[in-house]
């Protein structure tokens, strides 16, 4: 009976023992859940923070691309405004000349001449020498359009009414 008692005992002591290896071997399957989930999250965490980085270099790259774009406008502009002044300096020059040569013309058809000239030719000449007249009242009218034209011009040829002079 005893013996019996003994091996009772010993059996009870196993499935001790063996209840203890299950739930230690369970807890490091939990452990090991447990790590292999911390493994995941931080990988997720990982790929996050590199998707981040990604995303702070293309919005660095478009930022670029702005300010590339911003100073490609300005340049343009300035070009722009250039042009737009040397037009303006141009048709400036241009009015000048065309109100001489009108004068002129008109003068001459009163006149009874009628004189024709290419662009080039016309263009070529200096204002002051269209300033000629047949009387004093159209001499002064000519002289006076000219310096009003061309103030930093000083005229180099003045018309009295007794004289005659053609181009």
């Amino acid at each position: 009976m005893l013996h019996a008692t003994c091996y009772t005992l010993r059996s009870t002591r196993y499935m001790l023992d063996a209840t203890c290896y299950t739930l230690h071997t369970t807890r490091y399957m939990l452990h090991t859940e447990r790590y292999m989930l911390d493994a995941t999250f931080y990988t997720l965490l990982a790929t996050r923070y590199v998707l981040h980085a990604t995303c702070c270099t293309l919005h660095a790259t478009r930022y670029r691309l702005h300010a590339t774009r911003y100073l490609l406008h300005t340049t343009c502009y300035t070009l722009h405004a250039t042009r737009c002044t040397f037009h303006t300096l141009g048709y400036k020059t241009l009015h000048c000349h065309a109100t001489c040569f009108i004068h002129w013309a008109i003068l001459q058809e009163a006149e009874g001449f009628r004189f024709i000239f290419s662009e080039d030719e016309f263009f070529g000449r200096r204002c002051s020498d269209f300033a000629f007249a047949a009387n004093e009242k159209k001499t002064k009218a000519i002289n006076h359009m000219v310096s009003r034209a061309f103030p930093s011009q000083r005229i180099t040829r003045r018309v009295s009414a007794s004289s005659s002079w053609e181009p």
